[in-house]
C-alpha cells in the first residue's frame, strides 16, 4: 500500500525527535505512524502508537498537547475496542437538561429532557 512509503520518514523523524529531545516532533511522528498503521489495517499497532503519543502529549503544556487526544479515541474506535461506559449519564443529573455545568457552562436542554 502507498501508506507504507511514508513509514521510513516518520520513523526517522521519531528517532531524530527523541535524540534531540523534541517532544512536539516526537508527538507528531507517533501520530503519523499511528495513522499509517491504522490505514494499512494494523489496529493493534495503531492503538499502541496512539497510546504512546498520548503519553508524550501529556508532557506538552497548553493546547498543542491536548489537541492530539482525539487520535487515541479514533484508533480505539477503529479497532473496535472503545471502552463501554460503566455508568450511563442518564439519571445522574449530569449533562444537557440537568442545568449543571458542562464544560464550564450551565446547559439546559429541551423541556422534559433528562427525565
Amino acid at each position: 500500500m502507498q501508506a507504507d512509503l511514508g513509514q521510513p520518514d516518520a520513523r526517522r523523524s521519531l528517532a531524530l525527535a527523541r535524540e534531540i529531545g523534541d517532544p512536539v516532533g516526537e508527538l507528531l511522528a507517533r501520530v503519523e505512524l499511528s495513522m499509517d498503521a491504522d490505514y494499512v489495517g494494523d489496529q493493534d499497532e495503531a492503538v499502541r502508537l496512539a497510546r504512546q503519543a498520548e503519553q508524550v502529549a501529556a508532557g506538552i503544556p497548553g493546547p498543542l498537547g491536548r489537541s492530539y487526544s482525539y487520535v487515541l479515541a479514533i484508533m480505539l474506535a477503529n479497532a473496535g475496542t472503545w471502552p463501554k461506559p460503566s455508568v450511563s449519564a442518564r439519571g445522574t443529573g449530569l449533562g444537557p437538561g440537568s442545568g449543571r455545568p458542562v464544560g464550564g457552562t450551565a446547559v439546559r436542554g429541551p423541556a422534559g429532557a433528562g427525565t
